[in-house]
């Protein structure tokens, strides 16, 4: 197969590109490098395989043409993370949408028959008295001044354009609302909490936990992300659909806190400061965000082969070894 992969110089995206190339197939990545990095790519730079676009998405000219020969696309491009989202919240609207209608448009005009992955987020949820959240559930997205509901407003005009141009054009889109993903290239300079609390807890300083530290969260090793989406491409049922993709285990944020200063054996200590202290008013958060993944098993079969604390101390020696 033929696969492009925008924000293929990111955590997921060159997760993606490992793998395909792995599998024998040729692969495009279209990056700016703007949260991406070429670290990820380092050990396949030179890969025969591999072609890279270092250059926004919207600006590449050549998007059209590329496509006329692509079987499969995974549109991850995006502006991503609390601090990006909060530091310029215009620019993520601009980006998230302007791009993906970019990408629709290319294909809409080729008439392309690739199967297009889209990446939304768990994010368009918002915040809900419910415990596990299913695809049924409303998305919900609050009327306060906190702009870290861009991302998640943007994503949710991304998933509408995708289903209309599904409707309208035949785009063979699949969405994935995906929670919380975790490995060994993720970092934490735009407020991943993992990353961040391992590279603290390394150095023997202080985790800094936001609020009461009681928001739980479930966490999906990216080698089972990527397995669950190896099984989604192949399966034409997923054509259409919005589906939940991550880890049904959950956990609180000051819990992982515990298990990394445990399992690092560090000196540090957990503190706590405010939303406010950290981001300044009108910051929202979500006190809970478990996927429920009747649909996606009801389409497809799999098992994780990671759990939260396994997943953790491979992170560990990795950040460990990296730093040393």
């Amino acid at each position: 197969m033929e696969i492009l992969v925008t924000g293929g110089a990111g955590f997921i995206g060159s997760s993606l590109v490992y793998y395909h190339l792995t599998q024998g197939d040729t692969v495009h990545v279209i990056d700016d490098l703007s949260t991406g990095s070429l670290e990820n790519l380092k050990e396949v730079l030179q890969h025969p395989k591999l072609k890279c676009h270092f250059v926004e998405l919207g600006n590449f000219k050549n998007l059209s043409k590329l496509l006329q020969s692509i079987d499969l696309v995974y549109h991850f491009a995006a502006m991503v993370g609390v601090l990006k989202v909060v530091k310029d919240p215009i620019k993520v609207l601009d980006i998230n949408i302007q791009e993906t209608l970019f990408l629709l448009d290319a294909m809409r005009s080729i008439q392309s028959k690739a199967r297009l992955i889209m990446a939304s987020t768990s994010e368009v949820y918002g915040e809900k008295n419910i415990r596990i959240l299913s695809e049924e559930h409303d998305a919900r997205i609050t009327s306060t001044l906190s702009q870290r509901k861009n991302y998640a407003l943007s994503k949710l005009v991304d998933e509408a354009y995708c289903l209309s141009f599904f409707v309208t054009h035949d785009i063979q889109v699949t969405i994935l609302r995906i929670f919380n993903v975790i490995g060994r290239n993720q970092t934490g300079a735009y407020g991943m909490v993992i990353p961040r609390f391992i590279h603290a807890a390394l150095k023997n300083c202080p985790l800094i936990v936001y609020g009461s530290g009681q928001q739980k969260r479930s966490f999906c090793d990216i080698r089972d992300f990527i397995s669950i989406l190896a099984k989604i491409i192949h399966e034409p049922k997923t054509v259409g659909c919005i589906l939940n993709i991550g880890h049904d285990e959950e956990v609180s944020i000051y819990d992982v806190a515990r298990k990394i200063i445990s399992f690092s054996n560090s000196q540090s200590k957990i503190k706590r400061i405010s939303y406010m202290e950290a981001y300044g008013e009108e910051f929202d958060d979500f006190q809970t965000r478990r996927p429920d993944l009747t649909r996606l098993k009801s389409l497809i079969q799999f098992t994780y082969q990671w759990n939260l604390d396994s997943s953790l101390k491979d992170m560990i020696e990795y950040f460990r070894d990296i730093q040393s």
